[in-house]
């Protein structure tokens, strides 16, 4: 290709020398002072999202140490204080041209300021407006699509990554890794509890582990749906192990057994001892939350 802009990167080193000199062009050149204000400035890496210095500001990492700034992230604030390419470059060069340049040579066209789109069967680029590129993605994403596949330039934000991987979530199949635990327990107890043959009885271990409280209170409002009424019209009889104050006060003492050992080490499960005026009395006195009175070691239960 000709009339292409001369590469005048000398730095082909990730460090030493080659680096330092490439910084001495870089700064001393007519764009030298906007380079410096922008390395000052508190933002994050261009190249990389990493944060040059957070709230603190200025050409230093995290920890407040100077000087923190590497070539890459000079080069590509370099690249964004360069003029626009100008749009009739697109109109003149064919896309198997374009393919020819290495990604140095594609830094030193200048800043690509406008849309383009290259459409089926085009030979050019072709310069678009936003609207026109609002209107291409309203359609796009108004179609389910058969596959989904992305990619994020090294230069993304660390934000912009995450709004791709929610964008990409919300159009296709959320593998299992990509959810938490407490999400999973929540799908695996109502998968348990809505299944076509439901069970004569169903047996949940702690299922207060990565739930949120408020949520576990209607997961114990459903429970009791369950074993009363039943999801498909037959009652279920629900057992539930748990090491949770919350969920004790969600439920009413005579549906709780408590399980300890003896002094011989041997396992002992007891109702509440319900109709005793100490527990009656106890019970009243922390406003019938049964959890909290769990902690007084009133009926047991608790480790000695």
């Amino acid at each position: 290709m000709d009339n292409l802009p001369e590469n005048k990167s000398n730095c082909n080193a990730g460090g030493g020398l080659p680096v330092i000199q490439y910084w001495i062009e870089k700064t001393l050149s007519p764009q030298g002072l906007q380079l410096w204000q922008t390395l000052n400035h508190k933002s994050a890496c261009l190249s990389c999202a990493w944060g040059t210095g957070g709230q603190k500001g200025g050409f230093v990492n995290e920890a407040g140490e100077y000087l923190q700034r590497c070539a890459k992230s000079v080069e590509a604030i370099a690249a964004e204080l360069q003029p626009g390419i100008k749009q009739d470059f697109f109109q003149k060069y064919h896309i198997s041209e374009l393919q020819q340049l290495t990604s140095q040579e594609c830094d030193d066209l200048g800043r690509l300021s406008y849309p383009l789109i290259l459409k089926s069967g085009s030979s050019h680029y072709q310069c678009i407006s936003w609207e026109e590129v609002y209107q291409i993605a309203t359609i796009a994403f108004q179609q389910l699509p058969e596959k989904i596949a992305s990619y994020s330039s090294g230069r993304s934000s660390n934000e912009a990554a995450y709004l791709l991987q929610l964008l990409m979530r919300s159009l296709d199949h959320i593998p299992s890794s990509d959810i938490s635990d407490g999400t999973l327990r929540i799908l695996a107890f109502l998968t348990a509890l809505y299944q076509e043959n439901t069970p004569s009885i169903i047996c949940f271990e702690e299922i207060e582990n990565g739930v949120h409280p408020w949520l576990l209170h209607k997961m114990m409002e459903l429970l009791k749906i369950v074993s009363t009424e039943g999801i498909t019209g037959k009652p279920v009889q629900v057992l539930i192990t748990t090491h949770s104050p919350v969920l004790l006060n969600y439920v009413e003492p005579y549906q709780v057994r408590a399980v300890e050992l003896d002094k011989e080490g041997k396992t002992q499960v007891h109702k509440l001892p319900i109709d005793s005026v100490r527990f009656q009395k106890a019970l009243e006195a922390y406003d019938g939350a049964l959890g909290e009175l769990w902690f007084t070691n009133v009926f047991g239960g608790n480790p000695e």
